[in-house]
């Protein structure tokens, strides 16, 4: 990817609907219509932006980016004073795009205390639209929607100039129940639903019952008044949780006569220290597991010490099925920084060999309960075990057993096709894992391990696994190519993924003056001698892949990293090169935009094999996709790349299973995310994002032997298993009407629900009952 920090700050997560038709059935707010001319103490402009007032609307415009130029970023801000954001669910852009060309513009919502969360929105030309920036669709990270104190337009694309005409903006709330407002109150009166039943149990004596009043009327007043809560919410948020799941503790206490319980969650379902009683239900009574062959499936059991003493507890799987114990192993879901100070479960670290852990009083712990399929061959059917828990202060005592039961299906997931994905780094995951925790050879066989069949190879002098080309002026190889760093990391990613796809960045960088742009030799872009050295240099390179027996279906040549309008030039230059030497080699495009010009597409478009837009891109430009597909058959992918996915409001469910889905439903044929283990700078700590934002993206941490898990990758695990299920569904008759409803209402309303991870294991349950059913094997 290009530099992390510049890409970062301008895609993230976002759920942009454009409309002209306003959604029924909302209330909202208008900020500003213009009707009059606007207080310019209210609008700012700054690093070079200017604004003015001119019929009904804002006329902004943003100047090209000049190299040796302090304004990057040039913005035009609208303070925001006295707006109450907490009531609306998000924020209506009204504009228009007066230009001849594709123009994206950030959108920055900023709070208070500096924190901020950005959408990008592109627009056609000569194109009105509303743009929806919803709050809980989007990368919040720590930012206070009670305290927001100004939004900002900023300029993409620092290569061009910019000019938008903005008519107005309108806070709404079309879903009252999900704005921070709406929360906080279902907060509240759930919390003081349950005090009332802890204080008519009899269960608070007279000095914790004054401190719940006091917490609960301090909140109650401040939720209903943006100016005592402006700048509060996360407080009040993480007050009224905690004073709410101890009082559940104390009620469980009573009801149920046990020092410990257990009880389930869905996948997807995150845990967060002092909050995490909140998703209970009941207390469980088994945990049963439907599984197919060849693939890992895992079940969360959480442990909750319902006394005022700390528990010291041994957790083991027993089974009078040796088999059975062969399928199944535990890990524990351990407490990680985010960037935003705040605790969250993340990795996933094994039970040492005591498998002894402690229990703090009134918290509770998470367990992974794993079925792995793929390690051994089980024989279909049930397999019986048991999840005990014995308490060491007193060994005689078991505190808890809880059946497990494993119904392994004679399916194998493995004749599901598998979707193109991939780990994105600044530079090669292998690369990064080999500096950071010292096991290059372990990361490749766990990408592989977890469905990881598409890597990136970089030209970075510190990694030059896409190989320099040395060239005389005239654009004639000067010396052989250097290929030893590329055949061995293609040789080791080969061992694990025989059948695997590389992107081949050749590092075309939008400076005019990129090594790689210019081959290194200062030849003018375009002139005979580099057209000359281009066709050498990736000649070259083509007879060496097929020489290691890497077919042109299983790569393709990577120009540049994520293009705009003004690099897409160099996608048609190069392609007539590269169609010349052989046209059946592909070129990959990870670019969110085209020309918008009927005849330039087509060209850019027959140019390219592989489109892989962000997921941000394709929701910011929803022409994007049905243009691709209008002007030809395509492979296309998704992706998405930001920092703060660890945070505590992201939504991980959403983000790192659903994005898949969301390609499935629209038919595209890769996923990925950045990124695995990329660190920008020594001194990130995988454990702590509070040291460096980069940091929040890591998917895997350092063990003692071997790396870990995190939560995240297991989802994106999931969500890779899940498009081999939907694979196998789609191979069922058509007039299997249970699986057509899964790949269509079913996934659909999946999606559409994206904070009830509760769907997505009822449709897997569902799809591998349709499977059993129709035979398949």
């Amino acid at each position: 990817m290009k530099n992390p920090a510049t890409f970062l700050l301008v895609i993230v997560q976002i759920c942009l609907h454009c409309s002209m038709v306003f959604a029924q059935n909302q209330t909202s707010f208008c900020v500003d219509d213009f009707a009059s001319t606007p207080d310019p103490k209210i609008w700012q402009a700054s690093d070079g932006a200017k604004w003015k007032y001119e019929n009904n609307s804002i006329i902004a415009e943003w100047p090209k980016y000049e190299s040796g130029s302090d304004s990057r970023w040039p913005g035009v801000t609208r303070e925001m004073p006295g707006v109450d954001f907490s009531r609306y669910n998000g924020l209506r852009v009204d504009l228009s795009n007066p230009t001849d060309h594709l123009q994206p513009l950030q959108v920055n919502i900023r709070d208070r205390q500096g924190r901020q969360t950005i959408v990008v929105a592109s627009v056609p030309p000569k194109t009105r639209r509303k743009v929806d920036v919803v709050f809980d669709r989007m990368s919040t990270g720590a930012i206070d929607f009670s305290d927001v104190e100004r939004v900002s337009f900023y300029r993409t694309e620092p290569s061009r100039a910019f000019v938008w005409q903005i008519h107005g903006l309108e806070l709404f709330a079309d879903r009252p129940s999900q704005t921070l407002h709406g929360q906080l109150q279902a907060i509240h009166q759930r919390t003081g639903e349950v005090y009332r039943q802890a204080v008519s149990q009899k269960l608070l004596n007279a000095s914790q019952s004054g401190d719940a009043e006091k917490i609960l009327m301090r909140w109650k007043n401040a939720i209903e008044s943006p100016e005592t809560l402006s700048g509060k919410a996360e407080a009040a948020r993480t007050e009224l949780m905690n004073l709410q799941s101890s009082l559940l503790i104390k009620t469980l206490n009573v009801t149920t006569k046990q020092p410990l319980i257990a009880w389930t969650v869905p996948l997807g379902t995150k845990f967060q220290p002092g909050e995490s009683l909140l998703d209970f239900e009941k207390p469980a009574d088994s945990v049963n597991i439907v599984v197919a062959r060849n693939e890992y499936e895992d079940a969360i059991v959480r442990l909750t010490n319902l006394t005022n003493q700390p528990q010291s507890l041994r957790i083991t799987l027993e089974s009078q099925q040796p088999e059975s114990l062969k399928l199944l192993s535990l890990r524990r879901n351990q407490i990680v920084r985010a960037v935003d100070g705040s605790l969250v479960g993340d990795a996933l670290v094994t039970l040492d060999e005591s498998n002894a852990v402690e229990l703090a009083p009134e918290s509770s712990m998470e367990l992974w309960l794993r079925v792995d399929t793929k390690s051994s061959a089980p024989s279909p059917g049930k397999h019986a075990a048991q999840l005990v828990v014995r308490d060491l202060r007193a060994a005689s005592i078991t505190a808890l057993r809880l059946p497990v039961s494993v119904d392994v299906l004679n399916v194998d997931l493995t004749h599901g096709k598998p979707l193109r994905s991939t780990l994105y780094q600044g530079v090669s995951p292998v690369y990064q894992y080999r500096t950071i925790f010292g096991h290059e050879e372990e990361a490749v066989q766990n990408m592989a391990d977890y469905g990881i069949n598409v890597f990136t190879l970089w030209p970075e002098p510190s990694v030059r696994q896409s190989p320099y080309p040395k060239l005389t002026p005239s654009g004639e190889l000067a010396a052989p190519v250097d290929y030893s760093e590329h055949d061995r990391v293609i040789a080791l990613y080969r061992k694990y993924v025989p059948d695997a796809f590389f992107n081949l960045c050749l590092n075309f960088d939008m400076k005019a003056d990129a090594p790689n742009w210019t081959l290194r030799n200062d030849l003018e872009p375009g002139s005979q001698a580099w057209q000359r050295g281009m066709k050498a240099w990736l000649s070259d390179w083509a007879a060496h892949l097929k020489s290691l027996g890497v077919p042109t279906s299983h790569y393709a040549f990577y120009l540049s990293d994520e293009p705009d309008v003004s690099e897409l030039d160099r996608y048609r230059q190069v392609a007539k090169i590269i169609r010349s030497i052989d046209p059946s080699i592909q070129i990959f495009c990870n670019g969110s935009e085209l020309y918008n010009d009927p005849a330039l597409d087509r060209e850019l478009i027959d140019a390219v094999d592989v489109w892989n837009p962000n997921d941000a891109g394709l929701l910011a430009n929803p022409d994007l996709l049905p243009a691709l597909r209008k002007l030809g058959e395509k492979d296309i992918w998704v992706y998405e790349c930001r920092v703060g996915t660890r945070a505590r409001v992201v939504n991980w469910h959403d983000y790192y299973r659903l994005m898949t889905w969301r390609a499935l439903r629209d038919g595209l044929t890769g996923v990925g995310y950045w990124h695995y283990c990329y660190r920008s700078d020594p001194k990130e700590d995988p454990w702590d994002g509070t040291s460096a934002s980069d940091t929040e993206a890591f998917l895997v941490y350092p063990g003692s032997s071997h790396l870990l898990m995190s939560v995240r990758f297991e989802l994106f695990r999931e969500a890779l298993e899940d498009a081999r299920l939907f694979d196998l569904l789609r191979q069922l008759p058509s007039t299997d009407k249970g699986a057509s409803d899964l790949m269509q209402g079913k996934l659909k309303d999946a999606i559409a629900h994206p904070e009830n991870p509760a769907l997505s294991s009822e449709w897997r349950m569902n799809a591998l009952r349709v499977l059993r059913a129709s035979g398949t094997k």
